[in-house]
């Protein structure tokens, strides 16, 4: 068995991008103590390509320049965007509810396949979405006490 197989290797590295990913809405709230979202969302990405900088130096050349385009898009949709909406979401909103929330991901992705790249799903999966989606919408219309919550407009920022 090689190391790349290993599963202990594949444990750790789960349990680190874990507490990585998690520990992000954590440090959003706490960054805003001192920031306003905009400037929370812009340290991420900072850090965020100080980290992947490295890994682009050798290769930014080989990429077409009609390919551009494209690479912007996804940055900012799938990231720039998001990091903004997402710090803006946490002024009212507490960090798990945010971290929750951003479980949707995965729902939106079958959306987007259906919608535009003819996936085909089952009815499992179609019911997966709608429970998936109720819980969502109940988290962000009930507060932890159980009360109907004002805040809900910061939920469908995340959304």
């Amino acid at each position: 068995m090689s190391v790349s197989n290993s599963p202990a290797l594949k444990w750790f590295l789960f349990i680190i991008l874990s507490l990585i990913w998690g520990s992000s809405f954590i440090l959003m709230k706490h960054g805003l103590d001192a920031f306003t979202p905009a400037q929370v969302a812009a340290i991420r990405m900072a850090v965020a390509f100080i980290s992947l900088f490295p890994f682009v130096i050798g290769n930014i050349k080989k990429i077409p320049p009609h390919r551009w385009k494209y690479i912007i898009a996804a940055g900012l949709l799938g990231n720039g965007i998001p990091a903004i909406l997402f710090t803006t979401a946490e002024t009212g909103l507490s960090s798990s509810v945010t971290g929750i929330l951003n479980a949707l991901t995965p729902i939106f992705v079958l959306i987007v396949g259906l919608l535009f790249f003819k996936l085909k799903t089952t009815p499992m999966r179609t019911f997966g979405i709608i429970l998936g989606f109720a819980g969502a919408v109940l988290m962000m219309v009930y507060n932890a006490q159980g009360g109907v919550s004002n805040d809900y407009i910061y939920g469908l920022i995340v959304i």
